[in-house]
């Protein structure tokens, strides 16, 4: 594979990745809830929506919280019911929770803005771009460099001896052996 076919090869990657994350988030998928009102309608399942918020105690466990067992948690989860009981649904129950906890409380970036995106796709460009980084320092490792010129010793002449040696390396020889009788 050419250089210039490696190159064209990694950007066709890259942008197949940002045109997978970028194009499901386009207009079309913020309608969802408007286009299919039995959906809307369909009840909020707790579980899921555990699945997709992090506890936010005073701990910063880190942890989403289906799998958080703090005291925080626990107090979190009845809010969560007494929301679903009031008939939220859940979009509205995670605005809530961002309004009162703030956005860390999300476990994932939503796509609502450029920045959201970007926390997306930045991962798959880091993954390219350090690719083509290995890629071109461990070109320079193995292949030669350019415009430098070769040690290889000049075209070899035949020695008095018949075996094919190089004038560059008979002189030195010469040169050395000078030094020696002297």
């Amino acid at each position: 594979m050419t250089r210039r076919n490696l190159h064209v090869a990694i950007l066709l990657v890259t942008l197949f990745l940002a045109g997978a994350v970028l194009v499901p988030a386009g207009p079309a998928c913020f309608a969802a809830e408007e286009v299919a009102p039995a959906a809307a309608a369909a009840p909020v399942d707790r579980k899921e929506i555990e699945a997709g918020v992090n506890c936010p105690c005073e701990d910063n466990c880190g942890k989403l919280l289906a799998n958080c067992v703090c005291g925080f948690s626990d107090n979190m989860r009845k809010e969560l019911d007494s929301m679903i009981a009031a008939g939220m649904t859940k979009t509205e129950i995670l605005e809530a929770l961002v309004k009162r906890y703030g956005i860390r409380v999300l476990a994932s970036p939503g796509t609502s803005n450029w920045l959201d995106r970007l926390s997306w796709i930045a991962p798959f460009l880091a993954l390219a771009l350090g690719g083509w980084w290995v890629v071109r320092v461990a070109r320079r490792f193995v292949s030669p460099a350019r415009g430098k010129e070769s040690a290889a010793p000049e075209s070899p002449e035949p020695s008095p001896n018949g075996a094919a040696v190089s004038s560059a390396y008979e002189r030195r020889l010469d040169e050395e052996l000078s030094r020696f009788e002297r």
